[in-house]
């Protein structure tokens, strides 16, 4: 299919093929390969992150949940509660020694604002760690009936409860006997308790906690799958732990967007990319179409003009690359193959130079003499002032075929006043029965082509047209079509017959061999290809008014020389 393609088309495909292919391919394996290992990279980090999150909030809740744990351990508050029964402590000092005991235990202790207790027999008695004031006053109003309800069926677990947005944990005291004396109630500090959840939340979104009773806003463990999940534009990953104390869930939402950030970058770099080698591929079909494939065409064409036999052309390729190379050696070649068909042509002129020659010393001799007679005559009849025009006449005929000057260019004014001068004569000689006109532009008479082919012209309408109807109208008329000079000689003499066209395309032919009595026709076609190498024409028919019409169409942009060679003119 290339044989059929153009150098540029063939050019164009294979840059599309160089730039598309591996646009491709990277956007193939970037799309089934990279994004998808790249995405399930993110993804293993996020859940890894998140699992840790998780087990680190799971080890706080645990912790704290040892901690209410280790007061029934240590026996400290049971041992004064006893003791406070019996009455052999006083309350006063049961007071002091269960908040010295708090205070220790947990007043230092970040992840609770306050620890609470009380006994089951005086429940509106509260001990609280040191500062807690107001955190034991808000619990005592608005959670302490709810916390005293939640005993009987709390055993020895531990409850989360939530309230006004505090977190709480509530646990039994029991004593060495299994039955429970008071109660102990921490008020939990969120930030320090979900810190691990919530430092994680810059890395993977929004983080939410489920603890028991106690939810982050807009928080529901309802319909919520395990694991990774996705919605149209968030990432979810979820992970639950429910053990007999408590039942946690921590969630994170990531929007998409910044999840995948890099892959989007990625995307964005391939679209960047792609968009940037669009200028770049038409900078390199330009440069390409300019340096390579339009000088290739240019070759191409002056390579046929040659062939055509326009000679001597030249190329205005430069650069030192091998276009440039190849066109100035082609300017080489071309004014080379000029200068050695010129030299071959010369010789062929030369050749030519005796038929010329010879055919301009033929102006029908009987023409001639019929002149001469007729001044001899006109001599010996009376002294007529009109021998004088006759002998200028003849005197301007004969220096035109004998060509005086040596050369065989004439400039059209002279070529024109040979004919006025053939024109006398044929008027002395047909009388009233010949009417003849000449139409010219003076702009024109300094024109230079070859000598006596109007001459010959109008000898040729004379012989075949005039003379066997013995009488009618020459017509002579040069005009300038264009960038062209239109010789047009017309008669209404003997109108040509199909015989006659056949034959005068034959003489017009010059590949074959002529006509010998069409000599001077002949000698016209041949001397204009010598000269104007086929930019001149001569064509012979008939007009519309039926007359016979000879016409002779010269370049007017070129100008010739003795040898034939071309020389440029501006006209």
């Amino acid at each position: 299919m290339t044989g059929r393609l153009s150098l540029r088309t063939r050019i164009l495909l294979m840059m599309l093929a160089c730039w598309l292919v591996p646009i491709a391919v990277l956007g193939a394996y970037m799309g089934s390969v990279f994004f998808d290992s790249l995405r399930n990279s993110t993804q293993a980090f996020l859940s890894a992150r998140a699992q840790l999150a998780h087990e680190r909030t799971r080890e706080e809740v645990e912790r704290m949940i040892r901690a209410s744990k280790d007061v029934t351990y240590d026996g400290v508050l049971e041992h004064a509660a006893a003791e406070y029964r019996r009455g052999t402590l006083k309350y006063q000092s049961f007071y002091r020694t269960s908040r010295a005991y708090l205070n220790q235990r947990f007043s230092r202790e970040r992840g609770i604002k306050v620890a609470v207790f009380f006994l089951f027999s005086e429940p509106e008695r509260l001990m609280y760690t040191q500062g807690g004031e107001e955190g034991a006053e808000r619990y005592a109003q608005g959670l302490h009936g709810h916390v005293l309800g939640l005993s009987s069926d709390l055993d020895t677990a531990t409850r989360f409860l939530a309230h006004e947005g505090e977190l709480y944990l509530a646990r039994n005291l029991y004593d060495r006997r299994l039955e429970p004396f008071g109660m102990l109630v921490f008020c939990l500090n969120q930030d320090v308790f979900f810190s691990p959840v919530l430092a994680a939340a810059p890395e993977l979104g929004k983080a939410e906690v489920g603890l028991d009773g106690y939810h982050s806003p807009g928080f529901s463990a309802q319909g919520q799958t395990l694991g990774f999940s996705d919605s149209q534009e968030l990432l979810l990953y979820t992970q639950a732990d429910s053990q007999r104390d408590y039942s946690l869930i921590t969630r994170f939402s990531m929007e998409k967007s910044v999840a995948f950030a890099q892959i989007d970058a990625y995307k964005r770099l391939m679209v960047t990319l792609l968009l940037g080698m669009l200028p770049i591929g038409v900078l390199i079909f330009l440069f390409a179409n300019r340096r390579i494939t339009r000088p290739l065409r240019k070759l191409a064409e002056a390579s046929r003009r040659i062939e055509q036999g326009e000679w001597g052309l030249q190329l205005p390729m430069k650069g030192p690359d091998e276009i440039g190379q190849a066109g100035r050696a082609f300017t080489a070649m071309s004014l080379r193959l000029e200068e050695l068909i010129d030299n071959s042509y010369r010789k062929e002129i030369l050749l030519r130079d005796a038929r010329i020659a010879a055919l301009q010393n033929r102006v029908n001799p009987h023409f001639l003499n019929n002149a001469l007679e007729l001044i001899n005559w006109q001599a010996r009849m009376d002294g007529n002032a009109q021998i004088g025009a006759m002998i200028d006449a003849l005197s301007t005929l004969l220096n035109a075929s004998l060509d005086r000057g040596g050369g065989h260019l004439r400039v059209l004014g002279d070529e024109l006043e040979a004919a006025r001068a053939y024109f006398y004569f044929l008027s002395l000689r047909y009388g009233d029965g010949l009417k003849t006109h000449i139409s010219a532009n003076e702009a024109l008479f300094g024109f230079e082509l070859p000598g006596m082919i109007i001459q010959t012209l109008l000898e040729n309408a004379l012989e075949h047209g005039i003379a066997p109807a013995g009488g009618g109208e020459i017509r002579l008329e040069v005009s300038q079509p264009e960038n062209r000079l239109d010789i047009m000689v017309k008669n209404t003499g003997r109108r040509m017959t199909s015989t006659d066209k056949a034959r005068v395309a034959e003489l017009l032919d010059l590949a074959g061999p002529g006509l010998a009595n069409h000599l001077g026709l002949r000698s016209i076609a041949e001397r204009l290809q010598l000269h104007y190498r086929g930019r001149a024409a001569l064509s012979l028919g008939l007009g519309p008014d039926g007359g016979t019409v000879a016409l002779i169409s010269i370049p007017l942009t070129e100008k010739m020389d003795e040898t034939g060679k071309n020389l440029q003119e501006s006209t």
